[in-house]
């Protein structure tokens, strides 16, 4: 994928791509969120380098194997848990609506 290919899809410029690509721009927290949204990529991946590049089953059990664990040493917290789960979720959503493309306007014609 080129990265003007890239940059269309997650609503940059290309030069952007290039400077994350590059090193000399970081993207911010939201726009790894978004690029992992559009890319369905591993948030992790994205911010470290390390693990894999894409989401997979084993990461997802592994996960799910940690939040269990932490529900059942501190049962308090599952209200918590549950709403920052529906915070992220409205706001990956919310960021993966702003990457559809935006509908051109057609020019006047005379």
């Amino acid at each position: 994928m080129t990265q003007s290919a890239f940059a269309d899809k997650i609503n940059v410029h290309r030069i952007s791509v290039a400077n994350y690509e590059s090193g000399t721009l970081k993207p911010s927290f939201e726009m790894i969120c978004k690029i992992a949204a559009t890319f369905d990529t591993n948030i992790g991946w994205l911010m470290s380098g390390g693990g894999n590049m894409f989401n997979t089953v084993d990461d997802l059990e592994d996960d799910l194997r940690e939040l269990l664990e932490f529900l059942r040493e501190h049962p308090d917290q599952k209200k918590l848990v549950l709403d920052v789960m529906r915070v992220q979720k409205k706001a990956i959503e919310g960021m993966a609506n702003a990457a559809k493309p935006v509908r051109k306007l057609k020019p006047r014609t005379a």
